[in-house]
């Protein structure tokens, strides 16, 4: 068995210390996930520096800044880790954390848009959303919340016009609601004629769904991409919220 051993080790420089670090991590408890700070957004800096962080005792951070998927041979540091990002670039960072006896963490994701000079990328024009409309002629209501998608459209709930819209090469694109006419539409509702009820807060998944939190009705909903059509995810129910309750029954 020695002399097997010793064979083993001399196909590659520390082969079989890597194969049971490999082992052992596959089959332990799963890393803690990492977090990144600061998080998603536009950052008006001369770069920007982010740190990548693991909670578990010397673990190692594996990143990418394209939006592809982090493996234990994409680029790594030690936690906490250090990113520096260039001006004028937008990327998409994930990463997962590993640490010796534990199985790789789920992946934290964030995008970074790093532009040092100040621009108005939507508002101050004198027209209501509508779609097709340049951005810089839009008349934004309360731009309550936005989100920065990795192909690098943006999406913005305007509160007091009741609509939320994607912003992509300049020019607008209604994703929900009937301009300044809030209130609420049953699931199934084509998103473009669904009336919202004070939408303040958007994201979007992979997949292309886009999720709208409804700051006056209490709602959160789910646009789908496959169908175009909103539907109610949590909220409007009269269980007190607590953990374990179903969404669709939380007050």
């Amino acid at each position: 068995m020695f002399a097997a051993l010793i064979l083993y080790s001399c196909t590659g420089p520390n082969q079989w210390i890597e194969d049971l670090w490999k082992h052992y991590s596959n089959h332990g408890p799963t890393s803690a996930t990492p977090v990144m700070n600061p998080a998603s957004g536009i950052y008006r800096s001369a770069g920007l520096s982010v740190t990548i962080e693991g909670s578990d005792p010397g673990s190692t951070i594996y990143y990418t800044v394209n939006g592809s998927a982090p493996t234990p041979t994409s680029s790594s540091g030690p936690s906490p880790f250090t990113l520096n990002l260039p001006d004028l670039s937008t990327s998409h960072v994930q990463a997962i954390a590993e640490s010796f006896g534990h199985a790789a963490s789920g992946v934290a994701s964030a995008t970074y848009c790093v532009d040092p000079v100040l621009s108005i990328c939507a508002g101050g024009g004198a027209s209501l959303a509508s779609e097709g409309l340049g951005s810089s002629a839009l008349s934004l209501g309360s731009p309550a919340g936005i989100f920065l998608a990795p192909s690098g459209d943006l999406y913005v709930a305007d509160h007091d016009n009741a609509v939320v819209i994607r912003i992509s090469n300049s020019t607008v694109h209604l994703v929900a609601g009937v301009i300044s006419t809030p209130g609420s539409s049953p699931d199934g509702t084509p998103a473009v004629a669904a009336l919202l009820n004070g939408p303040s807060g958007v994201a979007v998944n992979a997949a292309g769904d886009v999720y709208i939190s409804e700051s006056n009705a209490d709602l959160v909903r789910v646009v789908r991409h496959s169908s175009g059509r909103i539907y109610t995810i949590a909220g409007g129910g009269t269980d007190t919220l607590a953990n374990g309750v179903p969404a669709l029954t939380a007050s």
